[in-house]
């Protein structure tokens, strides 16, 4: 079966708030430049970063050890209330860490709050900081991802200052074995300074931790998105990206999304 891509939006579209899994979006990254360095945020929040290395592809952006987006530190991103992340990856390397999504600055003095990432054994690990590394919440699927496929991957955090309240999905489905603890006394990540950074981690102010691969967007809410509502993400996007062909011969070529739905592209919703 071939891949069927819809086009992106024009860039700079502004997302249709009224639109299904807008509630919450504070960063929206379709990563739908083509070209040049600047990122732009469709959440309508104006959370734009600047693309530091990787080359942009037919499906995003592709990381090859050195490469990073960088977001700059907002109070926003210090989402104690409960968020989602949710990444679309194509991992090339899995041989050490690996982080798709970071607010994480220095160990010495510590600046820290939340980071998301590959595992040397393909695992996906997350952890939120209090005001210290020692201090912290922390989540370990149970799953693997393995190189050459793409994958959606999905972070949420209830906001509660529990470990239990944190959860890992792989293309759309929960991770129930995932194993969770707690490290000394958390009780919430405090607002440091720290930018949110793509495809890599900072560790005492240097970077660390590259992602190898590609990413085809970020989406960042401030709420904790339920089960069925990344379930649905999924299965909307899967089926858009990877058709089935009796589908699009019944559709005359070309596939039609519910809802009066315009147009569909790597991540996020528009008109």
């Amino acid at each position: 079966m071939s891949t069927i891509l819809l086009p992106k939006p024009a860039l700079g579209t502004p997302l249709n708030k009224g639109r299904l899994f807008s509630d919450g979006l504070i960063g929206n990254y379709l990563f739908n430049e083509a070209a040049g360095d600047k990122i732009i945020d469709s959440s309508g929040y104006g959370n734009n970063g600047t693309a530091v290395g990787p080359v942009w592809t037919t499906r995003g952006l592709t990381f090859d050890g050195n490469d990073y987006v960088s977001i700059p530190d907002k109070d926003i991103f210090t989402m104690n209330d409960g968020f989602t992340i949710i990444a679309n990856i194509y991992p090339t390397t899995i041989n050490t860490e690996h982080v798709i999504v970071s607010k994480y600055f220095d160990e010495v003095p510590f600046n820290g709050e939340w980071l998301f990432e590959l595992q040397s054994d393909g695992t996906m690990f997350a952890q939120c900081l209090d005001d210290a590394p020692s201090k912290r919440i922390r989540i370990t699927s149970s799953v693997t991802l393995s190189v050459n496929n793409w994958y959606q991957v999905a972070w949420t955090y209830d906001g509660f200052g529990v470990h239990t309240g944190l959860k890992l999905y792989k293309n759309g489905i929960l991770d129930t074995s995932a194993s969770s603890n707690q490290q000394s006394t958390f009780t919430a990540m405090s607002n440091y300074t720290a930018n949110v950074e793509i495809g890599a981690g900072l560790r005492d102010s240097a970077f660390a931790a590259w992602f190898i691969g590609t990413i085809d967007g970020v989406s960042i809410y401030d709420r904790a998105l339920l089960a069925s509502e990344i379930r649905q993400f999924y299965i909307y996007q899967h089926n858009l990206l990877f058709p089935d062909p009796n589908e699009i011969a019944l559709r005359g070529g070309f596939v039609v999304p519910p809802a009066a739905t315009v147009g569909w592209w790597g991540w996020g919703w528009n008109p």
